[in-house]
């Protein structure tokens, strides 16, 4: 699992995980300031490919956590 910050969004952090059996991960935005309800938010969620998740790592902007 990778986490990351890409500094276009502001208050968003990205956590990224590769599916098992497929070629592609799957990436979560979410915005970590505390809504009024005390809960943290899903900004989205989508599918990036292999190559995405290897520029990332280039530019620095994912981090492995797991």
């Amino acid at each position: 699992m990778y986490m990351g910050d890409d500094y276009k969004n502001p208050g968003k952090i990205e956590l990224v995980r590769r599916i098992r059996g497929e070629n592609n991960a799957a990436l979560i935005a979410l915005k970590i300031e505390k809504a009024d309800d005390g809960y943290y938010h899903v900004c989205s969620a989508y599918f990036i490919s292999q190559s995405e998740v290897d520029k990332k790592k280039q530019k620095k902007i994912l981090k492995i956590v797991l």
